[in-house]
């Protein structure tokens, strides 16, 4: 996949959700590279 057709903040989801699975995020997946994970949640 290109960055350009997954990478999004996530505002920017939050804000175009709706258009999530066409030619934004197609297939639903979203490949945010500019995040950072800080924690973890843990498993229930």
């Amino acid at each position: 996949m290109a960055i350009e057709v997954c990478d999004a903040t996530l505002p920017y989801v939050e804000d175009h959700l709706d258009e999530a699975g066409g030619a934004f995020l197609p297939g639903a997946y979203w490949c945010p590279w500019s995040s950072k994970l800080t924690r973890e949640v843990p498993a229930p």
